[in-house]
This record gives C-alpha cells, structure tokens and sequence, in this order.
C-alpha cells in the first residue's frame, strides 16, 4: 500500500512534527480499507519529541492512551519503538531502519478524538 500525504495531513505534520502519518485520508484506495474496517479505522502516528526522556514524561503524563509494547487494540495505545519492539537491535541497525530514541509511535483507539486531543495537549503541556 502506498502512502499519499494530502494537504490536510501535511498540514498537521508541520504543526505537530509528526513524521508519519497513516490515515484513511492517504492510503490509495480508501474505499476498499474502509470495506476492510467496516468503517471504523484508526491512524497510526509516529512523531518525535526533544529526547528520551522527554518521550517517557509525555508518556507517563497520558490519561487515556495507554503505554503498550505493540498496537493491537481498540483502544488507544503509545509506545516507545527503541526501547520496546526494536529493543534487541544495535543503534547502527535501529538508524538505518529510521527508529530513533526520540520517536514515539500511537495507535489511535475508539476513543472520542476530542478527549483524546485533549490528553495529547495535556501532556505535551506538562512537559515543556
């Protein structure tokens, strides 16, 4: 599956740093995830902070999504890839492969996206 980023996904890219973006706005045949999904899909965000620390404050500062080693849920789970999924690989491998120490990755749940925006700033705030 290819990605396509639209001009309202980029638009969130540059005003938030996330550096991936997978929604049902830019897969190339939205029809048919949409069939798959019976009409409910979430996202997947990879976005990167200032440091590792920084990355776990954000984390623990969460109230609605929960801290996970993988994404497979209904709910909204975040992770840490260089200390969870890709925790046994060297920092030469892990670079090659784009996953950094800074970089977190969210799997967005059914929960209300406005409660979840919330949760989000929140903890963002809370860190700075």
């Amino acid at each position: 599956m290819n990605i396509k980023v639209n001009s309202k996904d980029q638009e969130l890219k540059e005003k938030t740093n996330i550096s991936e973006l997978l929604t049902i706005n830019n897969v190339d045949k939205p029809e048919m995830v949409s069939v798959q999904f019976n009409g409910k899909y979430g996202a997947l965000l990879t976005f990167d902070l200032s440091s590792k620390d920084e990355c776990f404050s954000f984390m623990n500062k969460l109230k609605i999504a929960r801290r996970a080693t993988n994404l497979n849920d209904n709910k909204t789970l975040i992770l840490h890839p260089s200390s969870t999924i890709y925790t046994e690989y060297t920092d030469d491998l892990k670079a090659k492969m784009g996953i950094r120490d800074t970089m977190i990755r969210a799997a967005i749940g059914i929960e209300d996206i406005e409660d979840l925006i919330e949760d989000f700033n929140e903890a963002l705030e809370a860190i700075k």
